[in-house]
């Protein structure tokens, strides 16, 4: 007599992705702050007239409220590491953000929600939630330039963030933070390729943000040029042929009438020469004024060229500016 076959295994149980795990924590920070909270119940309702998850506006809103929420939270732990008496059991600091309130003291006691250094945890929940986000607003809209350029500039600005010291002598921490800060600028050195590893991280995860907005967003030179400008100036490798290659991509996707503002860039950064800025004839007269010629306007010239610049600089021309990198051209 044959027995019968044995029926195969059950299937292992579903296991969530880390994807899921990463929208789940950052829906847990939300919920934490009511005035986030609000934004996220309006993009889920499905209201007469409403566009609910597809609103750009809608997001963008939500984005500048996270943003606000997380520079209270920022400027409460400089002050925080600033203050003499933090480590003092009787001093305790309050704080309100996003609806919330923090009441920080070095010992958990009644009426004590946080100590500092689960703070400081909590302020890297906030961030992990921007970003999370702003994710979640470029995959519903991949479309949408607001919402790229927002997270984009966001996660860019990680890498200059800086990391609060816990050591004591914060005057003194300070001004080797500067001293730190422009010996690598004068080595042209982004700073967060010798303070942290996690930044690199950040690095590669900004780099592949940028690719995949331009799967969409490959006419917009703002993104090239911001693109161009963030691998030179952020590459740990420092590896001239990965720029190059960006800026010839850009000229390749982009019409030939914006091939100028591709140019600018590229040349500034081969020569090192920054272009040099002066007033035009109606420069400095906004649109409306009396006598004005439309938006603000500057001449930008390199060995006798001229070009119009209208209300801004290069992104890679501006961070050079800022960081003392390029040379003048007078």
């Amino acid at each position: 007599m044959t027995e019968a076959p044995s029926s195969p295994p059950p299937p292992p149980p579903p296991t969530a992705s880390p994807s899921s795990n990463a929208v789940t924590t950052c829906l847990t920070t939300i919920v934490a702050y009511p005035d986030l909270l609000q934004h996220e119940e309006s993009l889920s309702a499905q209201a007469n007239q409403s566009l609910g998850a597809y609103d750009v506006m809608a997001w963008m809103a939500y984005l500048e409220s996270v943003d606000d929420a997380l520079d209270i939270l920022n400027d409460g732990l400089r002050s925080l590491h600033a203050d003499k008496k933090k480590d003092h059991l009787a001093h305790t600091t309050t704080i309100q953000a996003g609806g919330r309130t923090f009441r920080i003291s070095p010992a958990l006691a009644p009426g004590i929600t946080h100590t500092l250094s689960a703070f400081r945890k909590e302020v890297r929940k906030v961030i992990q939630a921007r970003i999370m986000v702003g994710e979640r607003a470029v995959s519903l809209l991949p479309g949408s330039y607001k919402l790229w350029k927002n997270h984009l500039l966001f996660c860019t600005s990680l890498l200059e963030r800086p990391s609060h010291s816990t050591r004591k002598g914060s005057e003194e921490m300070k001004i080797m933070d500067e001293q730190f800060q422009n010996q690598c600028n004068k080595n042209r050195i982004p700073p967060y390729l010798l303070s942290s590893s996690q930044n690199f991280r950040r690095y590669a995860t900004t780099k592949n943000a940028y690719e995949r907005s331009l799967v969409r967003l490959h006419k917009m030179p703002a993104i090239w040029l911001h693109y161009a400008a963030f691998v030179a100036i952020y590459d740990p490798e420092r590896n001239p042929t990965t720029v190059r290659r960006i800026y010839d991509r850009a000229l390749v996707s982009l019409p030939a009438s914006q091939h100028d503002r591709v140019w600018d860039d590229y040349l500034a950064w081969l020569t090192g020469i920054l272009p040099s800025v002066g007033g035009g004839k109606g420069g400095g007269k906004k649109k409306g004024d009396a006598g004005g010629g439309g938006e603000d306007w500057k001449i930008i010239s390199r060995k006798g060229s001229h070009k119009v610049k209208y209300g801004f600089e290069s992104p890679l021309v501006a961070e050079w500016r800022k960081r003392g990198w390029g040379y003048d051209n007078d």
